[in-house]
């Protein structure tokens, strides 16, 4: 969608879902909603377009095949000619997060909210940005040996990643997604890393990613976080005067002895020298020779 990240994200005061604020070309807020819609579905009148530098242009009776449309039109006018555009959206929800549980309304409800693990189901209603698995579907492992696309019992980091984003960018638009080094801010209550470095392994060597403990302590005022009243100024993702820690990955290395790919010397590496998938296809050989 052309010129989607444009704009300031907001909420919806009715449906709570994400919307777009633009201006007009007279300098009037639009909100816009997130999604396109077919041109043929929208009145005239009510299609928009965003321009490249975020201003909102109605186009009259124009417009390509897919146009932009304001949220109130979207989500609660009662017009007949746009109840077919609402099924559909309805079938096409704006964000798979969806909106807020009910009885969720102060800034600290919502910030235990966003603190909950998600569940499987949740984290697989939107698309892996690893593996490129569709919403609804299990990851799927690399395509390197012949049974790729197999389906995954976990998920890849990223996609747990991505839906954590886009549940804050839903229950919170407008505000900046927590970052690695926002996070740092805050000792980590898993591993005792301190302020501004990074969580450690039970090895004692550094952690590219932080504890998710960590996460939640940043989000939980209680325990020293910015919580809701503080994340939105605090900003600074080091203390003053000092520079991030340099993620340095302290563990050996060698090669598998089997495909010669570089391998960590941790856990069952260090018995057979293996790499994970030639580790497998080992058991699977060995299962074989058994029966």
């Amino acid at each position: 969608m052309k010129n989607a990240e444009l704009g300031d994200l907001a909420q919806c005061d009715v449906c709570r879902m994400g919307v777009r604020q633009h201006y007009d070309t007279e300098g009037s807020l639009v909100e816009l909603d997130l999604r396109e819609a077919p041109v043929g579905l929208v009145p005239e009148g009510l299609r928009w377009c965003v321009a490249g530098d975020g201003t909102a242009i109605n186009l009259g009776h124009a417009g390509p095949e897919t146009v932009r449309v304001g949220r109130h039109d979207a989500c609660h006018s009662l017009r007949p000619d746009l109840t077919n555009l609402r099924t559909l959206f309805a079938l096409a929800p704006v964000a798979v997060v969806g909106p807020l549980p009910r009885g969720v309304n102060t800034e600290a409800e919502i910030y235990k909210e966003l603190r909950r693990t998600p569940t499987r189901e949740q984290v697989r209603s939107i698309i892996c940005p690893y593996c490129d698995a569709d919403p609804g579907l299990p990851c799927v492992e690399p395509a390197r040996r012949a049974s790729d696309g197999e389906p995954r019992s976990a998920h890849h980091k990223e996609r747990t990643t991505a839906y954590r984003r886009a549940r804050w960018q839903t229950w919170r638009p407008g505000t900046p997604v927590p970052s690695r080094d926002h996070v740092r801010t805050v000792a980590c209550p898993a591993c005792t890393a301190p302020p501004h470095q990074p969580c450690r392994q039970r090895s004692g060597c550094s952690r590219l990613e932080n504890h998710r403990e960590r996460a939640q302590a940043f989000l939980n005022p209680e325990q020293g976080g910015a919580g809701p009243a503080g994340f939105d100024a605090a900003g600074a993702a080091c203390a003053p005067g000092t520079a991030p820690a340099r993620e340095v990955d302290e563990r050996p290395r060698s090669h598998c002895g089997e495909c010669g790919a570089v391998i960590f010397l941790i856990g069952r590496a260090l018995e057979d020298g293996l790499c994970k998938l030639c580790r497998e296809e080992a058991a699977e050989l060995a299962a074989e020779a058994r029966t």
